[in-house]
């Protein structure tokens, strides 16, 4: 073997080790997961007993019959409001997992460091690994419940208020019943989001309902006026948010497929000289 040889053998083994490392990343994520328990006892989010429900909990309702429209939306509502803590504090960066862990996605790790104004504090838009992960704003409840009800069948928005975000979901297909969600706050208003904005007075009752203070009802009517709201253009998630959708889905296929282009390579050449032998 020439110095050439040498040189660009000794290149293949460096990508091939490389590539073994990621795939021992990637491995480590899947038994890893992005919950940190500590969550439960978390005493600054905003609201009292924010997070009740397990990953395991939230799926067992989330897996329950959904043959009966309302009743499935109202404990999906649930679910996702005892199951998402309302939490996006700095702090929690790490500790809770709002960077993307390099074991879980180094690509998107790597993003934050690249472009954190994006990618520090990350929004799920795969519902199931924002359910793992237990935190977020209300646009990843938001975003949660809209996946989950898309999945199981029920047509699906969400819904960008001035300075809040919701779901409003279809109740009965066949009367074109649609009702807006907050699961963020857990809250159900059984009304669509035209009839809301025409009079949305009629919000309160169901923040008051849920027990919260007149404070909260007030600024949830100046919410819901028609100024600044904007109602995904299609059903599901990735409408939402379509180029990050992409983004994060192609991430997480990629995370696997670049240590593989590492490896192959050195597996080529191993396996031309075998065939030679």
């Amino acid at each position: 073997m020439n110095n050439t040889s040498r040189g660009i053998m000794k290149k293949r083994v460096i990508l091939a080790i490389i590539g073994v490392l990621l795939l021992g990343l990637n491995i480590t994520g899947l038994f890893t997961s992005l919950r940190n328990p500590e969550i439960y006892h978390e005493t600054s989010t905003p609201f009292r007993n924010d997070i009740t429900l397990s990953e395991k909990q939230v799926y067992e309702i989330l897996d329950s019959d959904c043959s009966n429209r309302a009743d499935f939306i109202k404990k999906a509502v649930y679910a996702i409001n005892q199951g998402i803590a309302h939490y996006w504090e700095n702090d929690g960066i790490d500790r809770y997992n709002l960077r993307i862990p390099i074991q879980e996605n180094y690509i998107l790790n790597l993003s934050s460091f690249i472009l954190p104004s994006k990618f520090q504090k990350y929004e799920y838009l795969d519902y199931h690994r924002a359910i793992e992960r237990g935190v977020g704003l209300c646009s990843e409840h938001a975003i949660i419940l809209a996946g989950a009800l898309y999945d199981r069948g029920i047509d699906t928005k969400i819904i960008g208020l001035d300075g809040h975000v919701v779901a409003t979901a279809e109740v009965n297909e066949k009367s074109n019943i649609w009702w807006v969600v907050d699961p963020d706050y857990g809250v159900i208003i059984p009304y669509d989001i035209k009839t809301i904005e025409e009079n949305p007075t009629i919000v309160k009752k169901y923040y008051l309902d849920n027990g919260y203070d007149e404070k909260t009802g007030d600024l949830m009517v100046r919410l819901y006026g028609k100024e600044g709201n904007r109602v995904s253009n299609g059903y599901g998630v990735g409408d939402y948010s379509i180029l990050s959708h992409y983004f994060e889905t192609a991430s997480y296929i990629m995370i696997w497929v670049i240590p593989l282009l590492f490896l192959l390579p050195l597996l080529l050449t191993l396996f031309g000289r075998l065939l030679k032998v």
